[in-house]
Formats: structure tokens, C-alpha cells, sequence
């Protein structure tokens, strides 16, 4: 009995370190993949911009991707306030009519302002272009506009330091320039690329302070420099202001509407070759351009001074003054 007893015994110590020994290494496996130590604790639970000194990036399904700290004694740190610039120079682009600040690009980069000085327009303090994946600043720039929903093709539209805009491309790790060109003003009209939020940047207009032009994505000339103010276009007419009257062309240069100037001029939106426009005689009408003819009756501004086009939910154009339709363009 003593012997079958021992063996009982042995038989439950080598049970027991079995055990002990899987316990152990479950315990280890466990450690190695994460679990068995402290949760985690998210230093950012409500994925603030700014929290305890840190820019803090996240992608659309909430993954950090990056941080930024800013400095101790900052009085401003967050993303850059975007220029709104284009009443300056009289070109019809988008504007949502706030001062918004410029989201990140591409999720890579931002375009951060870190400042002890008081920041509450573009130009109060340097942008500091930042990768957020590298955890590195890339260069300083005077000012940044991309007109809050951004442009396509990781356009953004920077100001040097030294003056002066350039047209930046943040397509891939590294930033590029479209082209070596310095402009006073550059732009693009007031139009979403197809099946984006964006707007479309395949053309964009330039004016280096003598010359309008519009170039294209690739840097290529689609117009010839031109004294002419640039203050609409689409992608094959523009619009110019001489004299404070405008005119429709072609991007090719060839003059349409038997090449008349009118007070008024504007494109309708989601009609590719119409437009509203009031003539010398201050009559309002809408004109099929193309095809060189009215599509509407003629209304004298001077009886209905507010006259102006909507269009309706099943694309129709309504001509409004004082709140009653006066037609219905089909």
C-alpha cells in the first residue's frame, strides 16, 4: 500500500507541474500578444485636434496615425487659417463664407501653426507643412488656401515666405512643385470634380500680377497669357471683365455671342452652355451660347431689379424676382 501510495503521489506532483507549466507558458504567449498586461489607456479618448499639448491625426476609421507637440508657451496651436483671397481680385471661386482652417492631406500631412503670438488671421505666423507619419516638419510657408474641401490631385495652393504663390503637390512621401512659377494669385472655379467632394483642380487659373492663364494639372498652358481679367471659367469657356463688362470666349480664345460685352454674365451650374446675363440695355435673359440663341424671355432689370435663376431638384432653371417665378427654363 505504501508503494501504490507513493505512486499516487508522484502521479499528482507531475499532474501538478503539467499544469503549472502550462499555466505558465499560456501566461507568457498571453504577454508576448498583448493581453495579461495593463489595458491600454488612450491618452486622447475623445480624439480632440488639441489635447495635453499634442496635435493628435486620425484617419476616418479613428486610427492614429500621428502627433505633433507643440511648443510650452504656445498661444495658438492647431491647423493653419486658409486665405480667402479671390474678391481681391474679383474671381468668382468657391467660398463657404467661414474662416476654416486647412484639413490634412492625403493622411500625411498638415499644415500646422505653433505660435506664443496671438494667430487669428493668414499671416500672424509661419505654416509649418508637416509629415505626421514621419513625425517631421517639411517647410515653412507665409500662408495656405485649398478652400476647405480641398482640391484634387493633393493640390494645395502655399505662399513662400519670400512672397509670392506656388501650386504644391502632395500626392506622395515627398512634396512636389507643378511648377517653378512665383504668382500673385491663383485659383480654381467654383466646380466639384465628378464623384468627389473636392474641387476640380484639372485647370487653374494664374495671375502673376500683368498676365491672367490658366494652366492644367500637369503644368501645361490650356490659354495664352492675357491682360484681360480671368473672373470665371469652365473646362472650355471663360469669362473675362474689360472694361467693367464681360465677355464669353473659349479657352482656345475664340469669341462667342457675336462677341458682345454685357453687364452681366455668369454661368448656370449643371448646364454646360448656359448662361444668365443682363445686356447694355439692362434686359435679363438666359442664352444658350453654343448655339447663339435665348432659351428664355427677356426681363428689363429696371422693373425686376432682383431678378435671378435657381435651379430645381429635377433640373429645370426657374426665373425669380421678388420671390414669384417668372419662368420655368426646360
Amino acid at each position: 500500500m505504501k508503494v501504490i501510495n507513493n505512486k499516487y503521489t508522484l502521479i499528482a506532483i507531475i499532474g501538478m507541474l503539467v499544469v503549472s507549466i502550462g499555466f505558465l507558458a499560456t501566461s507568457i504567449i498571453l504577454r508576448v500578444i498583448g493581453f495579461g498586461y495593463e489595458p491600454y489607456i488612450d491618452p486622447n479618448p475623445t480624439h480632440e485636434l488639441l489635447h495635453d499639448g499634442k496635435l493628435y491625426f486620425y484617419d476616418q476609421m479613428s486610427k492614429e496615425l500621428g502627433t505633433y507637440t507643440c511648443k510650452k508657451n504656445y498661444k495658438y496651436c492647431g491647423l493653419a487659417i486658409e486665405t480667402v483671397d479671390d474678391a481681391d481680385y474679383g474671381f468668382r471661386a468657391y467660398n463657404d463664407g467661414n474662416d476654416d482652417t486647412v484639413k490634412p492631406e492625403n493622411n500625411r500631412y498638415a499644415f500646422i501653426v505653433d505660435t506664443e503670438l496671438d494667430y487669428q488671421q493668414p499671416g500672424d505666423a509661419n505654416v509649418i507643412l508637416y509629415d505626421f507619419k514621419k513625425g517631421k516638419a517639411i517647410k515653412e510657408f507665409a500662408e495656405v488656401k485649398n478652400y476647405t474641401v480641398g482640391l484634387t490631385d493633393n493640390i494645395v495652393f502655399v505662399k513662400e515666405l519670400e512672397g509670392g504663390w506656388r501650386i504644391l503637390i502632395l500626392k506622395g512621401p515627398e512634396m512636389t512643385y507643378l511648377t517653378d512659377y512665383f504668382y500673385q494669385y491663383v485659383s480654381v472655379h467654383n466646380e466639384l470634380a465628378t464623384n468627389s467632394s473636392r474641387l476640380n483642380a484639372s485647370n487653374i487659373v494664374t495671375y502673376d500680377g500683368t498676365s491672367w492663364q490658366i494652366i492644367n494639372d500637369i503644368g501645361s498652358e490650356r490659354t495664352d497669357k492675357t491682360t484681360k481679367q480671368i473672373v470665371d471659367y469652365s473646362t472650355n469657356y471663360i469669362i473675362y471683365r474689360v472694361n467693367d463688362l464681360y465677355q464669353l470666349q473659349t479657352l482656345n480664345d475664340f469669341s462667342l455671342l457675336n462677341g458682345q460685352s454685357f453687364k452681366e454674365l455668369k454661368f448656370v451650374k449643371g448646364f454646360a452652355t448656359y448662361a444668365e446675363v443682363a445686356n447694355i440695355d439692362d434686359d435679363y435673359y438666359i442664352v444658350d451660347f453654343n448655339l447663339n440663341k435665348d432659351i428664355s424671355n427677356r426681363y428689363h432689370r429696371g422693373e425686376y431689379p432682383d431678378i435671378h435663376s435657381r435651379i430645381t431638384d429635377d433640373k429645370k432653371i426657374e426665373i425669380i424676382s421678388n420671390g414669384n417665378i417668372l419662368e420655368t427654363v426646360k
